[in-house]
């Protein structure tokens, strides 16, 4: 009796052995998963996403020690150089720089005849006028003599630098007899240049 008792425990007991070694290899099975999941996960490289910033940070304009400084005046406003540089207008004009002074007149052709005389005969009394300078350029024609002066009609020189005064008389601007000196002044730009005839206009009666 007591032999076939204790096999029917046994019978009993072998079932919740199961039950509970089944239990645990589960357990042990998902511990062992969530080790290798989490080694996965430290392996595999993480991707960062950096963020530029589009924002710059002006360089100073202060000069620098040891920089060279140079300074241009311009129409009453000046302007600073550090070594490369530019220095903003303070007017916030843009700087204008002059033109370049005109050529200087050629010293021959100003007069046709450098001894005219007042007589009308055989048109001894005209002469033909040329100042040959920079395009663009105002000539003048001017006879001095004795503190006295007498100058022909301003002229604008052409495309070719060239300005003409035909068939003038002595008497038209008031030449009299006598010695006079002969100058051609050019103006552009708001400079000057000027020339001497080294022949002096010698007017007869």
């Amino acid at each position: 009796m007591y032999s076939t008792k204790k096999t029917k425990r046994q019978k009993k007991s072998r079932p919740r052995f199961a039950v509970v070694a089944v239990v645990i290899v589960v357990i042990v099975l998902a511990a062992i998963g969530a080790s290798v999941w989490h080694m996965h996960i430290r392996k595999t490289p993480q991707r960062t996403v950096s963020l530029v910033s589009t924002n710059t940070t002006p360089k100073s304009t202060t000069p620098q020690k040891g920089l060279p400084t140079t300074t241009t005046t311009t129409t009453g406003t000046t302007s600073t150089n550090n070594g490369g540089t530019a220095a903003k207008n303070p007017d916030n004009t843009t700087p204008t720089t002059q033109g370049a002074a005109p050529k200087t007149p050629a010293n021959d052709g100003l007069v046709s005849n450098h001894q005219p005389s007042l007589s009308s005969s055989w048109g001894t009394n005209q002469e033909s006028s040329v100042c040959n300078t920079s395009p663009g350029a105002t000539c003048q024609i001017t006879f001095t003599s004795n503190g006295v002066t007498k100058s022909l009609a301003s002229e604008q020189a052409d495309s070719t630098g060239a300005a003409y005064w035909n068939n003038w008389t002595l008497q038209s601007i008031g030449l009299t007899e006598g010695s006079w000196t002969i100058t051609a002044t050019a103006t552009l730009n708001g400079q000057t240049s000027h020339v001497t005839d080294p022949i002096n206009l010698k007017v007869q009666s």
